[in-house]
């Protein structure tokens, strides 16, 4: 059995990295071919940044998921309502035979 040799990335590599997907726009995919390293590390680096950095994104970003929340929320609220409304017809259809 064989062993992968773990490669070690410098910091300013990775914080490079980030920045073509955050500034430049690029995909993680076309990034990470970019830059001769797996989808799932570029992918891990941005993550941990994000976790560990959350003002080093993009304002842009931060709205998004702002509203992302706010509309989850809401599909929410929307879910309950419905499934009160079928409730209701199915009483008051009930209650007309």
């Amino acid at each position: 059995m064989s062993k992968k040799k773990l490669r070690s990335y410098t910091p300013e590599f990775k914080q490079s990295a980030i920045k073509l997907v955050q500034e430049q726009g690029y995909t993680h995919a076309a990034a990470a071919t970019r830059l001769g390293i797996s989808l799932h590390t570029l992918q891990y680096w941005l993550r941990h940044t994000c976790d560990q950095h959350p003002e080093s994104l993009p304002s842009e970003v931060v709205s998004q998921a702002d509203e992302l929340k706010k509309l989850r929320k809401d599909n929410q609220r929307l879910q309950m309502e419905i499934e009160i409304l079928k409730k209701a017809a199915a009483y008051f259809a009930k209650e007309s035979l």
